[in-house]
């Protein structure tokens, strides 16, 4: 699959999910302990709009940041969800996926990874969400597996990063043959939360 295709899949997928949020759901717990739909409401959001300026060669305002989210949602999260991710697209598009950009832990890489972290993390708060509020995710199998050998890579590297725990130890992905829960069971997140 191309790398914008699965960009744009990505976050259609988002937007599919986020679409589905209620208002009484906005305090439901999520799959990220301590974390409401809300909270990860407003991280999908910052994560878009972060992943444009960083393409865009922009430095961010200092509060966007992707492990504390301020309230970006608004009285309307689909809508500026909708503005954030079509801007993160339009990014990633006129770049050509050519030089480098800052990624969100502060290191330099080539856009082509910077729009596949960006992709792996769309699809992870995408089940998340899912999970929170209990619908299907709509991640498809292709998806997944477009992500999971990048996971491999990327994950354990994120891992070595002490100032805030990221993603919890890998968890055994080789007890499922659905593409999506190996995706999730390398961010080391439990299937089983609830």
């Amino acid at each position: 699959m191309e790398q914008l295709q699965l960009l744009k899949m990505t976050q259609s997928n988002e937007q599919a999910i986020i679409d589905q949020v209620k208002y009484q759901q906005l305090s439901w717990a999520c799959p990220c302990r301590g974390w409401d739909v809300e909270m990860l409401l407003n991280k999908m959001i910052t994560s878009a709009l972060l992943f444009s300026t960083l393409c865009r060669g922009e430095i961010p305002e200092p509060d966007v940041n992707l492990l504390f989210p301020e309230n970006v949602g608004g009285a309307d999260a689909s809508i500026t969800f909708e503005a954030a991710s079509i801007d993160c697209f339009a990014a990633f598009e006129e770049s050509g996926l050519e030089g480098e950009m800052m990624g969100p832990l502060g290191v330099t890489m080539p856009k082509s990874v910077g729009l596949l972290v960006r992709s792996l993390d769309a699809t992870l708060n995408t089940w998340d969400l899912a999970q929170a509020i209990d619908v299907d995710t709509e991640v498809d199998a292709e998806q997944a597996l477009e992500l999971i050998s990048f996971a491999e890579g990327f994950l354990p590297k994120v891992r070595t990063q002490t100032d805030h725990v990221r993603f919890a130890p890998a968890r055994n992905p080789t007890n499922t043959t659905d593409p999506l829960e190996k995706l999730v069971l390398l961010s080391g997140r439990n299937l089983n939360w609830f």
